[in-house]
């Protein structure tokens, strides 16, 4: 009889700890969904502002390079000219001066200037604002506006667009990506 319960393992029943990061997982996601919303709530709150100034011509490199990502949640007006422009959805921020490699191109066949503003998903807290990026330009690098820690965040890029006779914004798309803050 010793031998038949050495031989079976005693199993503690964990169904609650082998689905906790899938439940941390999905909290964070619902998480990152909210704050999403309430961003877009905001923006629309101030549709209509004037538009915001342009960069100085050391702050943009123009740029026909082909780059990373497109972005992928837009409204209807922009929907078109979102396809043509391109961003690095992970870039990394270097510390102690917070400059990081943004690499956003508004490519020259695009209708709009664009703003972009990056947010943390967690809080809403806005930690970097571009000026005006107008088509054909490219913006290499970029500070952070706000100081942070190293680590890993995620973050939700709003992209405002401004018609580029009547300078009023006509649309907006935002995209989910990650900020890397090294030492």
């Amino acid at each position: 009889m010793d031998e038949q319960n050495k031989t079976k393992p005693k199993t503690k029943k964990t169904l609650f700890k082998s689905k906790s990061p899938l439940l941390i997982a999905a909290l964070l996601g619902i998480l990152v969904l909210l704050n999403i919303v309430m961003l877009i709530a905001v923006i629309r709150l101030r549709a209509g502002s004037a538009m915001p100034p342009a960069y100085s011509e050391d702050e943009i490199v123009l740029s026909t390079e082909a780059k990373d990502t497109p972005i992928s949640e837009s409204n209807q007006n922009i929907s078109d000219d979102i396809q043509h422009i391109s961003i690095n959805d992970g870039p990394r921020f270097k510390l102690p001066d917070g400059e990081g490699d943004l690499r956003i191109e508004i490519a020259a066949n695009c209708n709009y200037a664009y703003t972009l503003t990056y947010s943390l998903a967690e809080t809403g807290q806005t930690i970097l604002k571009t000026g005006l990026i107008s088509p054909g330009e490219y913006l290499v690098k970029k500070r952070l506006d706000t100081e942070l820690k190293s680590g890993e965040y995620a973050t939700v890029a709003l992209f405002t667009a401004y018609d580029l006779k009547t300078n009023e914004m006509v649309g907006e798309a935002i995209q989910a990506m990650t900020f890397y803050v090294d030492d």
